[in-house]
């Protein structure tokens, strides 16, 4: 795993590509601009998109990063950031990445283990009667920006092992939406 540097979000936020990828796309665009003239990737316009072009991240991981990072308006923040606050966001995001990056390194390694989290809301029918739980959101560790918000446990029923009680939980989850689907379709032809 590469320990992304300040530098990469920097450049991240500015091209939308780390350190490492930009220099190898010089590399390129000089061979290339001769047949281009010169024509070069748009800049990130928010932080979403920097974070899933550099570092290849999900809506909901750009989310959490920025969120983790204190970012007003999360990862629909527009970038380029104002000259007065640009530092303290970087700093500030450089950690958040750093932290996700851990995270998955130690996932990988088996250093840490994924706890699943399901999120829930609740749903009424179009006259406001009839309120269900459904589920929200599904994510490996718990979101910054799923604080707060009801979580559904699911009973692990003798299940040890960290590893297969993920596994389990997953498992659990996709069986419980299909059902959940299925019951949303029905209150959508009732209504």
């Amino acid at each position: 795993f590469k320990q992304y540097e300040r530098e990469d979000v920097v450049c991240a936020l500015a091209s939308g590509m780390t350190v490492d990828d930009a220099a190898a796309a010089d590399g390129e665009a000089d061979a290339a601009d001769e047949k281009t003239d010169g024509a070069r990737t748009r800049s990130p316009g928010t932080i979403r998109e920097a974070l899933a072009r550099a570092f290849g991240y999900a809506p909901p991981f750009a989310e959490h990063v920025a969120l983790t990072g204190g970012i007003p308006n999360g990862a629909s923040a527009s970038l380029p950031f104002d000259d007065t606050v640009r530092d303290a966001y970087i700093d500030a995001l450089t950690t958040a990445v750093q932290g996700l990056e851990s995270w998955f390194e130690g996932v990988t390694t088996g250093a840490v283990v994924a706890t699943p989290v399901v999120t829930t809301k609740m749903d009424s029918k179009a006259d406001g009667s009839e309120a269900i739980e459904i589920f929200d959101d599904f994510s490996p560790f718990p979101l910054k920006q799923n604080e707060g918000k009801p979580v559904k446990e699911f009973p692990m029923d003798g299940v040890t092992d960290p590893a297969c009680a993920f596994d389990h939980v997953v498992d659990e989850y996709f069986t419980a939406l299909e059902s959940q689907s299925g019951v949303l379709a029905r209150r959508k032809v009732e209504a």
